[in-house]
């Protein structure tokens, strides 16, 4: 036991550790938008955009219903910059939501984000909202669209918008 003490004394002290600096090397970061979001709303180049929208429907048997709002063109010489899209989807009968925020053309989907509801219930009907944080560009002639689809067999509301700002491209 007595040669076992010295031991354990010397295993418990601390131990001088050599650390190493591990330096980091700046990074380019390319194929970025030529207009990043801000939040410098005073600057006159950004012009502050809001849209909203309703939608609602009556439906007796279980439907998968796809619908939602769909904002004006991108006026020409603009570009439309969206920072922040929520809504809302209420329903007794909701069985199930997706949503998606969507940049669209005359004729296609050119890029989407699929949003994350929460969801909530008010006496006896099923609420899903969302709202969060968002990066997405849409050029002149292109809609921004935040649609839903759900799975119901009552009465359907969807509500949503976004804002965001636009920038002049000329």
């Amino acid at each position: 036991m007595r040669t076992l003490f010295p031991l354990l004394l010397l295993a418990t002290l601390p131990c001088a550790v050599h650390a190493q600096v591990i330096r980091t090397v700046p990074v380019t970061v390319v194929n970025q938008p030529d207009v990043q979001a801000t939040e410098d709303v005073d600057n006159p180049a950004f012009q502050p955009v809001q849209f909203s929208g309703l939608d609602s429907g009556d439906f007796s048997n279980p439907t998968v219903w796809g619908t939602g709002v769909t904002g004006d063109p991108v006026p020409d010489g603009k570009r439309l910059v969206i920072q922040h899209v929520s809504g809302r989807v209420s329903s007794e009968g909701l069985d199930g939501v997706q949503c998606r925020a969507r940049v669209l053309t005359s004729s296609s989907e050119t890029f989407r984000h699929a949003l994350v509801p929460h969801r909530s219930t008010y006496f006896t009907s099923r609420i899903d909202t969302f709202s969060q944080p968002i990066a997405m560009y849409a050029e002149a002639g292109q809609r921004v669209s935040v649609a839903c689809w759900v799975r119901t067999d009552d009465f359907t509301t969807i509500e949503a918008g976004y804002s965001g700002y636009f920038v002049d491209t000329n």
